[in-house]
């Protein structure tokens, strides 16, 4: 017999993101002394995911995201690479335009074959961008039973509403 798959949501109302930015030109080196001033990870490759909350992710050869639940470590690399501050690099708040949804258990991976293609689930120790229900969203996930979603504010009641529809659709599901 399977176990039944259990899903835990939660909003993360304190959810925090700054892109980092630099010129090609100029190499990565400021903000990567910045990130080493405030003892956070190293920018990591694409695709993978460094950290534990704050999170960094590859965005683009010239950018990453610093995602956290909280400001440790957000306002020192925020403060160091305020823009003005380095010519060739710089990091712009962007936690005003996002929200946080949190999933926690074992039905995290059907859930998302529900609402995505399969092959565009973030694996664990990964870190993705994702089109749900048509929408984008940057996947993070830590671990196989912890994944975060980022959404545009505007669309996170949008998306909650078709995540819960879908679960209900999973036989024997558990929230």
């Amino acid at each position: 017999m399977a176990a039944t798959p259990e899903l835990r949501l939660r909003r993360l109302d304190a959810l925090q993101m700054l892109a980092l930015r630099h010129l090609p030109a100029g190499g990565a080196a400021p903000v990567r002394a910045a990130l080493q001033r405030a003892r956070l990870p190293e920018p990591p490759p694409p695709g993978i995911l460094a950290g534990s909350d704050p999170f960094l992710v590859w965005c683009s050869p010239s950018e990453w995201r610093l995602v956290a639940s909280e400001r440790t470590g957000f306002d020192a690399v925020a403060d160091a690479l305020k823009p003005g501050a380095d010519a060739a690099a710089c990091a712009v708040d962007l936690s005003a335009g996002v929200h946080g949804l949190e999933f926690t258990g074992s039905g995290i991976d059907a859930l998302m074959s529900r609402l995505m293609d399969a092959g565009s689930i973030a694996a664990p120790g990964c870190a993705t961008r994702g089109r749900l229900v048509d929408t984008t969203v940057l996947q993070l996930r830590p671990a196989p039973d912890r994944l975060w979603l980022i959404v545009d504010c505007a669309l996170e009641g949008w998306l909650t509403q078709w995540i819960e529809y879908a679960w209900q659709g999973i036989e024997g599901a558990q929230v």
